[in-house]
């Protein structure tokens, strides 16, 4: 007997799928009365609804299909896709927070990156951190600041958790497992935040940059300028709209003399923090190189 019904659209795979099954267990099938016929399966018996799964037939019946269903990719780890090989981790902070971080290479020196404002957090520098942790055989740390990422800050007032507390626990870290030299390198806010974390953190880091860091966390700048006892490089494009030269030239003029630095990148007029890395090409700017080398303990240039 031919049964005429009604049901509702399934796509080609799963139609394919459900044919290939009832061939295989030999059930008969009918069809709708759609355009696009569609089998569908009788099962033998009146069980009704539900009571249909706890069928011998139907148990068979979802066997197969389940063997015919792609294997479904597993959700990506957690920490950022573009870092390569890094390894995500968590950090205790300060005032019972925990911070989302990530690893990447290893060696005897160290960078910790701070993020710009905005919605990549810490996985803006990470396609550049895992670069420069390869070529430059160092380690990387990443780390999201309150509000990003999966870091939590339980503390009601946040500067228990300002970006600086929780860049020192992340230099904590980078100790522990063995740096003997860090640089914190900080972009647009991060980079207002790199100083002034390198003002407050003992013992203090091994040099600092910062790439057009303006004051997007109503950070003391200057103050903290002030106090840089180690080397510290300056970088801004010069048609910046968010981090004029003349703030950048400020902070140089506040550093003790002799420590600071300061490059304008010609090269990319318009760029803003992070966005002064890439060459435009694929690769990595004059900067970013610069800062590989930095890191490594090499500050002739620029």
């Amino acid at each position: 007997m031919t049964t005429t019904t009604k049901s509702p659209t399934i796509d080609a795979a799963a139609q394919a799928s459900i044919g290939a099954a009832a061939r295989e267990l030999h059930l008969p099938t009918v069809r709708t009365e759609s355009a696009r016929t569609k089998p569908l399966v009788v099962v033998p018996g009146s069980a009704h609804g539900v009571a249909l799964l706890n069928t011998a037939m139907m148990q068979r019946l979802i066997g197969f299909l389940n063997d015919q269903l792609p294997t479904p990719t597993p959700p990506p780890p957690p920490g950022c896709a573009d870092a390569g090989k890094g390894t995500p981790f968590s950090l205790t902070g300060p005032a019972g927070s925990t911070v989302e971080a990530e690893s990447v290479g290893a060696g005897s020196d160290a960078m910790v990156f701070l993020h710009e404002k905005g919605m990549k957090g810490m996985c803006g520098f990470a396609a550049y951190a895992g670069w420069l942790a390869n070529t430059k055989h160092v380690r990387a740390i990443l780390l999201d600041f309150r509000g990003y990422g999966g870091t939590d800050c339980p503390a009601a007032d946040p500067a228990a958790t300002a970006p600086w507390r929780l860049t020192a626990a992340a230099v904590s870290w980078a100790r522990v497992s063995g740096a003997h030299s860090v640089t914190l390198v900080g972009a647009s806010a991060g980079g207002g935040d790199a100083l002034v974390a390198t003002s407050q953190i003992t013992p203090t880091v091994n040099a600092v940059i910062d790439l057009s860091g303006d004051n997007g966390d109503g950070a003391d700048m200057t103050k903290a300028a002030r106090s840089l006892a180690m080397p510290t490089l300056y970088s801004v494009a010069p048609n910046d709209s968010l981090c004029p030269v003349s703030t950048m030239r400020a902070l140089l003029a506040a550093t003790p003399h002799g420590n600071g630095k300061l490059t304008l990148q010609s090269k990319s007029p318009g760029a803003h923090g992070w966005d002064l890395l890439p060459d435009g090409t694929g690769g990595w700017s004059a900067l970013a190189q610069t800062i590989g080398s930095w890191v490594v303990g090499d500050r002739s240039v620029p």
